[in-house]
């Protein structure tokens, strides 16, 4: 059969019908897919921008709280820093000039000839002298103990120049521990051997070298566990009267715990005990940087050990000690108390 014209026509106009009416479908059947994918891929965003606003919701939340904690522990560290840590430290400030105050006159009585190697008329044989010095040189070591019970690493860090103050408190517990440190300074060694056998008359000969001019850790610490009592406010240190009845007593705590002190102390003189000698001008010179610092750096340390005239430590003492010797004692001990103050700082800048 054969189309004519007019039935081509027609079958096209059909055909191009058929073609829109399929395109229309197709185009309505794509949109429906692609709005629906649209919406599917929408909730989905919603829903992951959802999830991710309440995770920041909840870290910004905790870090808040992480936030209003630490300032609220700031607060209150900051309050028991001025209520409890302040006075300590102001009392320890009058303690320090009482240790000053002591070495500053036990160089004088050197020289007077009242601490001398005669043990008849020495006053370090004497009970109150030698007693009255060890409660003096002890009392910032009992007041640094105390201060260990109130402050935590963050709160010497809140306070700088308190920071400070407590780490130079934290040097006078080490002293006596550091006698071999204090022979052994750079540049002005000390022949020190305490733990030799040596003979009578090599100890007769060199007691500087052959005599035990030291504590112990634990002998330090049983002493300051012995200067602490209770007190109507919580612990404090013993007051001096009670120190000097409690040493009249027979075998207490605290009596015990003194015994090591006795034995480096009676007979003392910087000829026999030149480390005994040392650690003492360390006691001095410390206490010297405690009373004078302001903001305690290690500028003002050289500033107050510089500065002044310490000729009563320094001076010839007697046929034993030439100036040039009892300089190098000195030295040693400015030397040995730098270092001791610088390796403090460090550890309280490490701390914050």
């Amino acid at each position: 059969m054969t189309l004519d014209e007019n039935d081509l026509k027609v079958l096209a106009a059909i055909a191009g019908a058929i073609a829109t009416v399929v395109a229309a479908l197709t185009t309505g059947i794509l949109s429906v897919f692609i709005k629906r994918r649209a919406d599917q891929s929408i909730e989905t965003l919603r829903g992951e921008q959802s999830r991710l606003l309440e995770e920041l919701k909840s870290k910004y939340s905790h870090e808040n709280r992480l936030k209003e904690a630490r300032l609220d522990y700031e607060y209150e560290a900051r309050k028991r820093l001025y209520d409890e840590v302040e006075p300590i430290l102001f009392i320890a400030h009058f303690a320090a000039r009482s240790t000053r105050g002591r070495l500053n006159a036990f160089a004088d009585r050197l020289r007077e000839g009242y601490i001398s190697r005669d043990k008849r008329k020495t006053w370090m044989a004497d009970h109150y002298y030698q007693r009255s010095t060890v409660y003096r040189m002890f009392l910032p070591i009992v007041l640094h103990r105390l201060l260990l019970r109130k402050l935590s690493q963050l709160d010497v860090t809140l306070e700088p120049v308190i920071g400070r103050k407590f780490m130079t408190l934290s040097i006078y517990p080490d002293i006596l521990v550091d006698h071999f440190d204090l022979a052994n300074v750079p540049n002005f060694t000390l022949p020190y051997d305490p733990y030799a056998e040596p003979t009578k008359a090599q100890l007769e000969h060199k007691p500087g070298e052959f005599k035990f001019q030291g504590l112990v850790r634990g002998e330090v610490e049983r002493l300051v566990s012995a200067m602490i009592v209770s007190g109507p406010n919580g612990p404090a240190p013993i007051e001096w009267f009670q120190f000097e009845i409690d040493l009249e007593e027979e075998k207490t705590d605290l009596n015990n715990a003194y015994d090591p002190m006795k034995k480096i102390l009676t007979g003392f003189h910087p000829h026999t005990h030149p480390v005994v000698w040392r650690a003492l001008i360390a006691f001095f010179l410390l206490s010297e940087f405690y009373i004078n610092a302001r903001n305690f750096t290690i500028e003002e340390y050289d500033a107050c050990t510089s500065k002044k005239d310490f000729a009563k430590f320094t001076d010839r003492l007697g046929e034993e000690m030439s100036s040039e010797l009892m300089t190098q004692h000195f030295n040693a001990a400015q030397f040995y108390v730098r270092e001791r103050i610088i390796s403090a700082y460090s550890i309280y800048l490490a701390a914050g």
